[in-house]
């Protein structure tokens, strides 16, 4: 990709994120300061336009989905929490971290992505006016314990490998959403792991005492 245009994405990042932030901040002081959504509405399609044309996919995805709830609200449809205003804040900084890591031209945007996949879920959520979960729901793959304790579990095959750990992470951005007091796996049938399948559980338990409030079991 043309560095340039990747210049010019950063650009815009950098002035259209300063706009979101304070903006955001400003609505947290002062609620019904609504002429504020335009202006970030358009910050957020203006960083998704620059993101498409350089393809960082990541950066396009978080964008849409902020600028869908600013149209929303817009539109009378949604009204924004305190939480949903510190979600929006937790996507703009990502923003900034995604366009600072294409600085270096042998970054790895797979890093960030699953946080970004994780504040994509949940803005969609709110975007569809969902209020977060108290209590999961029972699945095959959720017990329940008491109505104070909620673990959600997952049961993990015989082999653990690159297509078993893909499937287990979108199930745990699923369950971080429904923000349960415990998450596990269990591992009691699991006779192989793969180095990805092994370092995706490594990397689950700080993954969710960064993004909830949840115990890992």
């Amino acid at each position: 990709m043309n560095e340039m245009m990747m210049d010019l994405f950063r650009s815009e990042v950098e002035s259209h994120s300063e706009v979101l932030s304070n903006s955001l901040l400003l609505l947290e002081r002062n609620p019904s300061e609504t002429s504020l959504f335009d202006a970030m509405m358009r910050s957020a399609h203006s960083i998704k336009g620059a993101a498409r044309i350089v393809q960082v996919d990541l950066a396009v995805d978080l964008a849409h989905v902020m600028e869908d709830c600013f149209v929303a609200v817009q539109r009378g449809e949604l009204e924004l929490r305190s939480d949903d205003m510190d979600l929006l804040l937790l996507g703009t900084d990502l923003l900034v971290q995604i366009a600072e890591a294409t600085k270096d031209p042998k970054s790895d945007l797979s890093q960030l992505r699953t946080e970004v996949d994780s504040c994509v879920l949940r803005l969609k959520s709110v975007r569809q006016g969902e209020a977060p979960s108290e209590k999961k729901t029972q699945t095959q793959s959720t017990t329940s314990q008491t109505k104070s304790d909620i673990v959600s579990n997952r049961k993990v095959g015989s082999y653990l490998g690159q297509e078993e750990a893909e499937s287990l992470r979108l199930w745990l951005l699923e369950q971080i959403n429904h923000k349960p007091n415990a998450i596990s796996f269990d591992l009691s049938e699991t006779k192989d792991l793969s180095a990805i399948g092994l370092a995706f559980l490594a990397a689950s338990r700080d993954f969710v005492s960064r993004n909830s409030e949840a115990r890992f079991l």
